[in-house]
């Protein structure tokens, strides 16, 4: 549906396993309105990786009675996937939902690719994604640690897995 969910789709589909972005990269998903190309698209497609109804609402709908063989793939309700609370503010305590960017954790991104390297039989290249994850993190985590005590501040509060799983939160 979105690039993320298309980048891991493509990081563990075989050569010969075409892969569509739904969602153009110009376009924002939290106000994304689908065409009617978009609905023949996903109703043609034999998998469907999308990230679930908080983060992509516009495709709740479609994705709710698959057609007969067609596969979809929620990542929110894959087992193994962490959710964070989201927070409007990081002083307030209460919850107000969950973050719907859980595609910006590389562990929830891995657990994806395992899922639907499963689902292709392309198991190896689903380890071999995870692995990059792996180092990926460790690397970040290295890279930000001298300004793990200063103060971050973002524009839109979308980073938060990432910034959780390399120590800046």
């Amino acid at each position: 549906s979105i690039q993320p969910l298309a980048m891991v789709s493509m990081a563990v589909a075989r050569p010969d396993t075409e892969v569509k972005l739904l969602v153009p990269t110009s376009a924002s998903t939290h106000d994304y309105q689908l065409t009617a190309r978009d609905a023949e698209t996903i109703a043609s497609a034999d998998i469907v990786v999308w990230s679930g109804p908080e983060a992509e609402p516009y495709l709740a709908a479609l994705l709710k009675s698959p057609r007969a063989g067609q596969t979809v793939i929620t990542l929110s309700k894959l087992p193994g996937v962490v959710l964070r609370d989201l927070r409007l503010d990081p002083a307030d305590t209460r919850k107000h939902g969950r973050d719907p960017h859980l595609w910006l954790s590389t562990r929830n991104a891995a657990v994806l690719a395992r899922a639907l390297g499963a689902r292709l039989g392309n198991t190896l290249a689903a380890e071999h994604f995870d692995a990059e994850m792996q180092r990926y993190r460790s690397r970040q985590a290295t890279r930000f640690a001298p300004v793990k005590d200063i103060p971050l501040l973002v524009a839109h509060d979308a980073y938060g897995y990432l910034l959780d799983e390399i120590g800046l939160v």
